[in-house]
C-alpha cells in the first residue's frame, strides 16, 4: 500500500512521476530482503495507472524486468550492496585480477537506469576496496566512485 500511496503523491504533485521519484519508489521496494511479488505487482499497476516521465518509466520497467526470485541486495555486515554488481565482480576476478573491460562492463551495469543509485555507488566503492583488480580496472573504477556528487543528488 505504501508504494501505491507514494506513487499517487508523486503523480498528483507534478502531474507525473519524475526520474528522481521513480528512484525513490524503487528504493522503497528494496526495504526488505528483495523485491516481493506484491511490490512488483504494485509497481506494474502504478505504471499502468499513473503518468510517468519517459525516463522514469524506462528505469522502473528495466528494474522490474530484472527482478528474479531472491534478493536484489546482498547484505555485508549491516550494509546493503547491489547483488548483481557484486556477482559480476566476483565472476570477473575469479581467475585473477579483474581487467579494464570487465570493470567497464560493471560500470555500464551500474548505469543501467538514468544514473547510478546510491546503493550502486556504494557497491562500486566496496568492489574497489575489496576485489582483486588490475591497475587499469582500479583506475577506471576510481574515476566512477569519486565522491564529487555526494549529497548533491539522489543519483549520480
Amino acid at each position: 500500500r505504501e508504494l501505491l500511496d507514494l506513487t499517487k503523491k508523486f503523480a498528483v504533485s507534478d502531474g507525473e512521476v519524475s526520474v528522481a521519484e521513480a528512484h525513490r519508489l524503487w528504493e522503497a521496494c528494496l526495504d526488505g530482503p528483495g523485491v516481493t511479488d506484491v511490490e512488483k505487482a504494485t509497481l506494474q499497476h502504478c505504471l499502468k495507472e499513473f503518468r510517468f516521465a519517459e525516463k522514469a518509466r524506462s528505469f522502473l520497467e528495466h528494474k522490474l524486468k530484472d527482478v528474479k526470485k531472491g534478493s536484489y541486495y546482498k547484505q555485508i555486515g549491516r550494509v546493503k550492496y547491489a547483488k548483481d554488481l557484486l556477482d559480476m565482480a566476483e565472476e570477473a576476478s575469479k581467475d585473477g585480477p579483474m581487467n579494464r573491460t570487465s570493470a567497464a562492463a560493471l560500470i555500464d551495469s551500474a548505469k543501467d537506469g538514468p544514473g547510478i543509485t546510491i546503493c550502486e555507488q556504494r557497491t562500486l566503492e566496496y568492489i574497489l576496496k575489496h576485489s582483486d583488480l588490475s591497475d587499469d580496472a582500479r583506475s577506471l573504477l576510481r574515476q566512477e566512485v569519486t565522491p564529487k556528487y555526494r549529497g548533491k543528488s539522489y543519483y549520480v
